[in-house]
C-alpha cells in the first residue's frame, strides 16, 4: 500500500520515515472484505487504484 501510495503521489521512498513498531501491534495487517461481502451483499463502488487517484488528488486540493 505504501509504494502505491508514493506512486500515486508522485513520491520517492526518501519520504518514508520508519518508526520502531510499538508493542503490542502486529507486524503485519490485513483486511479481509470477505464477511462483509458474504453477509451484507457490499460491493465497493470504487476500486482501490481510482479511489486512492481520488483521494491524492483531494489532499492537493485541499491542503489547509
Amino acid at each position: 500500500m505504501a509504494t502505491r501510495l508514493l506512486v500515486t503521489g508522485g513520491a520517492g521512498w526518501d519520504r518514508v520515515e520508519h518508526v520502531p513498531d510499538r508493542k503490542g501491534h502486529e507486524r503485519r495487517y490485513s483486511a479481509d472484505a470477505g464477511r462483509i461481502r458474504r453477509e451484507l451483499g457490499h460491493v465497493p463502488a470504487t476500486g482501490l487504484s481510482t479511489g486512492l487517484e481520488a483521494t491524492v488528488a483531494w489532499y492537493r486540493d485541499n491542503r489547509a
